[in-house]
């Protein structure tokens, strides 16, 4: 996992993602999972999205997630690490 902070007007905000070998109707990928979130200056964390996509590798792909905390949008672009 890893995982990105930005100071923010409310805070911080902060994006975990994780990624693996996947799979979705038929097709194999990298399967990220991301995890969006606020941090609020007490220290308190609150999640406002759990979006995922699956892409192919060296190749852009877009995610959008609605709520009552508003839309986000996250663009990656997906390579394997080579141990």
């Amino acid at each position: 996992m890893s995982r990105i902070t930005q100071v923010a007007d409310k805070g911080r905000a902060f994006i975990e993602v994780t990624a693996d070998e996947g799979q979705a109707q038929g097709r194999k990928g990298i399967l990220m999972k991301f995890v969006v979130g606020l941090v609020d200056k007490d220290g308190k964390g609150k999640i406002i999205a759990k979006p995922q996509v699956l892409t192919r590798e060296n190749e852009k792909a877009e995610v959008t997630s609605n709520n009552d905390s508003g839309k986000v949008t996250i663009s990656v672009i997906a390579k394997r690490k080579n141990l």
